[in-house]
């Protein structure tokens, strides 16, 4: 498996307050598994608009776990304005965040 956590931005933001990292680390184990639950739920439905304000959200959590490697589909899920365009990244979105949310458990 391939290492998509960097928790330096997180660590910065704890400002090394442990506790806090790990009650950050605790929420995004909630959210995530949530929010890829709306996204498939997005993508059954077609809801394109509720599909790129969701990837949005998501964004600033990512920046602070450091994910760097979901921002090429981020970019291009919130740039683009064909449907089909976005609905094709969502399995390499949803794969990356499961195997990240692995990676948080083991935190």
């Amino acid at each position: 498996m391939s290492t998509h956590i960097d928790l330096t931005e997180l660590n910065k933001v704890a400002d090394g307050d442990q506790d806090f990292m790990k009650e950050t680390v605790a929420l995004l184990l909630e959210e995530i598994p949530e929010n890829i639950k709306n996204i498939n739920q997005y993508v059954e439905t077609n809801d394109i608009v509720a599909l790129k304000k969701i990837v949005h959200k998501m964004k600033s959590s990512f920046m602070l776990i450091g994910m760097k490697e979901i921002w090429p589909l981020i970019h291009t899920m919130e740039r683009s304005d064909s449907p089909t365009e976005i609905v094709a990244q969502t399995p390499d979105f949803i794969r990356i965040c499961s195997e990240a949310i692995e990676e948080l458990k083991s935190i």
